[in-house]
């Protein structure tokens, strides 16, 4: 699981946003540009990357802030810049998806709408962890610091408030979690 934001330089922008392209099913492959005009989906995850990429410098508040109420207006979409996802995003129904600007998210990760990931309080109350091979399913909500492992799946309408270990399938509220002995 990748711990900070390491998109610093154009080339690692575009090895990122090429990965990506694989999420759509267009096997990395297709040209960036024409997938960012044809693709609404593709062209949240192009801002979001292009967001962190100028996190990493100074002098680019104005232009995040104009991308992030770009992405929460058109798009419902609230990722703060500073939050740091790994290769492979997939946002399979954007609106409604809020995730906290201090969550670091491993790779492969596909997010539904309505999902919330963040604190359990007032915003310094624990940030959730999440690891590679996530799936998130509709209109859950990951809150406290917590940490969820690698290759784990979260059912819909879920409230997850604890750990989930890795290889794992959790659902429901209270959370039940069943650990899938296959991997």
């Amino acid at each position: 699981m990748i711990l900070k934001n390491d998109i610093n330089s154009l080339k690692k922008l575009y090895e990122y946003l090429k990965y990506e392209l694989k999420s759509y099913g267009l096997g990395g492959n297709g040209s960036i540009f024409f997938t960012y005009l044809l693709c609404p989906k593709y062209r949240v995850n192009v801002l979001l990357r292009i967001g962190e990429y100028l996190y990493n410098f100074k002098r680019t508040k104005i232009i995040r802030l104009f991308i992030r109420n770009r992405l929460m207006i058109k798009y419902g979409v609230e990722i703060h810049s500073s939050v740091h996802i790994g290769k492979g995003l997939k946002i399979i129904h954007f609106p409604g998806v809020v995730i906290h600007e201090n969550v670091q998210i491993g790779e492969n990760f596909r997010v539904h709408n309505g999902v919330n990931i963040g604190t359990s309080g007032n915003g310094k109350i624990g940030i959730p962890k999440i690891g590679d091979n996530v799936y998130i399913g509709t209109g859950s909500k990951i809150i406290g610091g917590i940490s969820i492992g690698d290759n784990c799946k979260i059912g819909a309408l879920s409230l997850i408030n604890k750990d989930i270990p890795s290889n794992s399938i959790a659902y429901g509220i209270p959370c039940i979690v069943k650990i899938n002995k296959e991997n």
